[in-house]
């Protein structure tokens, strides 16, 4: 266990210190941190379940924190792991019953009138009676590179998961009455590119500090195998960077810093794969060493380093 949980990242973002430098991804930044109180509409309300992007609800039901009951988290003394009954089971139904996907209900053990498992629960009027298909908020910061999206993988782009919020499914939803959330439907509207432009961003920043992670474990190997493997580890870490920020709003981006952070990784997965390849050590390490160097230069040219939690800043 403890290995497991030493894997990969330590630390969520603090979104509110960010500084990005890409415009349309900073935009989205603010609009994914607009968030308002339970049942009141006009907010995106991202950050309410995305607390800080990563897989913890923002919101409080402790009637102690100021600003009870609102959904930002800047005011959360006990953010929790919540799950939320979001309808995504009616997104494209017809296709996951025609591929014989079995129905999936998410948490729970009590059947329900969906022949699925799930939560029921009686509460008073004007509600009666529920039977909920629930599933947990996952962190999106990861989110950008591992499409196709929901848990029935029936939504195939980024773009696609942040619009599905502006559709009937969602609206219909029991958590979009206590919780609305104003965005358009419509995967070309510019809210929807610019939330989808800032989780890329963020995928790159945490491909980026991985694949530092993995090239600088690579320089202390006393093996020379073991230096090639893990370059080849930090290669698909800087080959998803370099996709994330070349699909969507990004993919036609004029953006002087998604532009240099793309050059930059693109030399990176050079020189990485140069250190995969080389059956001498010195050689080795010249090619790991430039391939941090670039790949540092695409992390300061898509944020200010010193608003990076510590760990994004090796």
């Amino acid at each position: 266990m403890a290995y497991q949980l030493s894997l990969g990242r330590q630390e969520d973002f603090t979104l509110s210190k960010l500084e990005l430098k890409s415009t349309i991804a900073s935009q989205g930044k603010a609009l994914f941190l607009d968030t308002g109180n339970l049942l009141e509409a006009g907010h995106k309300n991202c950050n309410g379940c995305h607390f800080n992007a990563g897989a913890t609800a923002g919101m409080s039901f402790n009637a102690r924190t100021p600003g009870f009951p609102k959904l930002d988290g800047s005011h959360v003394e006990d953010g929790f792991n919540s799950a939320f009954a979001t309808n995504v089971n009616e997104t494209d139904l017809a296709k996951a019953l025609g591929s014989n996907l079995p129905r999936d209900g998410g948490f729970g053990q009590i059947p329900t009138k969906f022949r699925s498992f799930g939560n029921t629960d009686d509460l008073g009027p004007p509600f009666g009676h529920l039977e909920i298909e629930e599933f947990n908020s996952p962190s999106v910061v990861e989110s950008a590179d591992t499409g196709p999206f929901f848990h029935n993988h029936t939504v195939k782009t980024l773009e696609e998961a942040v619009a599905f919020y502006g559709t009937d499914a969602f609206k219909s939803s029991l958590i979009a009455f206590p919780i609305p959330v104003s965005i358009s439907g419509n995967v070309n509207n510019p809210e929807v590119q610019a939330i989808a432009a800032f989780l890329r961003v963020l995928n790159a920043l945490e491909n980026i500090r991985s694949s530092i992670n993995i090239a600088t474990r690579g320089r202390r190997m006393e093996i020379d195998a073991d230096a090639r493997d893990l370059a080849s580890l930090a290669i698909a870490e800087t080959a998803d960077a370099i996709r994330v920020l070349s699909e969507g709003a990004l993919a036609k981006s004029f953006e002087l810093g998604i532009l240099s952070a793309r050059a930059n990784l693109f030399a990176a997965r050079i020189s990485l794969d140069a250190a995969s390849r080389l059956g001498v050590r010195r050689p080795i390490d010249l090619a790991l060493d430039q391939a941090i160097v670039n790949l540092r230069g695409a992390r300061s040219a898509l944020v200010n380093k010193e608003t990076l939690p510590p760990s994004f800043r090796n």
